[in-house]
């Protein structure tokens, strides 16, 4: 058994190649398409962003629901002694806050099992604007000594909410 499971959501944009490698465990939002409930990872972006454009059958979006953060850490718990989930900030969604509840619940039924929740706040999003996000990094990086900057194009949730053309960032600095 490994002492630390660690568990992200799609929004940390992480590549799936990374989280293979390091077994870190990545919990999709839903897309609501057509009446039908998606998870983020089986959208298609190009259809997603043809139907920004022309502004018909927009989706919605939902975060994970409590038992599904439940029932990923019951997952988990089996495989590992603790459980690190880093969420996307608290400032954009409540999946935060819905992991912590999940978390309380879990100290009933999962007691040997440590659970900590982490609100990331941290990475440069891109929604269809790569060339304006590397732009924003580099300014960034002229700016600020930041230990890590990376680029990602945003997923599906951030896409639906904030159409296209969107740049947001956020870094890590060490003390």
């Amino acid at each position: 058994m490994r002492k630390v499971a660690i568990m992200t959501d799609t929004a940390s944009n992480i590549p799936q190649e990374l989280a293979e490698k390091f077994n870190i465990k990545v919990m999709p939002f839903h897309i609501i398409m057509d009446g039908k409930d998606y998870l983020d990872t089986e959208i298609d972006m190009d259809d997603l962003y043809a139907r920004l454009v022309t502004k018909e059958n927009l989706p919605t979006t939902s975060f994970p629901s409590v038992e599904e953060y439940l029932q990923v850490y019951q997952e988990l718990s089996q495989t590992a002694e603790a459980i690190l989930f880093i969420s996307v900030t608290s400032i954009f969604t409540k999946a935060y806050s819905l992991a912590l509840e999940a978390k309380e619940i879990s100290g009933r039924e999962l007691p040997k099992t440590s659970i900590e929740v982490l609100d990331s706040r941290t990475g440069i999003t891109h929604n269809n604007d790569p060339a304006q996000a590397e732009k924003l990094k580099e300014l960034a990086s002229s700016q600020f000594q930041c230990d890590e900057l990376h680029v990602f194009e945003a997923l599906a949730p951030a896409v639906v909410h904030t159409g296209q053309g969107l740049v947001d960032f956020g870094f890590y600095v060490s003390d």
